[in-house]
């Protein structure tokens, strides 16, 4: 059930996060010794949104429209494409891991 069948597929739920929660998990003493990490706090979004997801590591055009996306925004929000064009970096160092490990490990 990928990109390359059929249309449009509303496959995912989606939730923002909208700040981070702090929960001491490990019984410190105090919040100096303690090595919890804030937990994401999440709502649902706009249920009458019209929302695209992006699977930057397995999908090329993902990238590639990710990318377009980037250059799109970049005169107002330069970090932001920045940003972007980063996880589309990694995305893509991921997606040649795995060539190389299926091709050192074939099935």
């Amino acid at each position: 059930m990928g990109y390359k069948n059929g249309g449009w597929k509303n496959k995912y739920k989606i939730q923002k996060c909208v700040g981070e929660r702090y929960t001491c998990h490990c019984a410190a003493r105090s919040v100096d010794e303690c090595h919890c990490f804030p937990e994401p706090v999440f709502e649902d979004v706009d249920p009458e949104g019209i929302y695209l997801v992006l699977r930057l590591d397995k999908d090329p055009n993902a990238r590639v429209a990710a990318l377009a996306y980037a250059d799109s925004v970049e005169a107002e929000n330069k970090e932001f494409a920045i940003d972007v064009r980063k996880k589309v970096s990694e995305a893509m160092a991921k997606s040649k891991e795995r060539i190389g490990e299926s091709e050192a490990n074939p099935p």
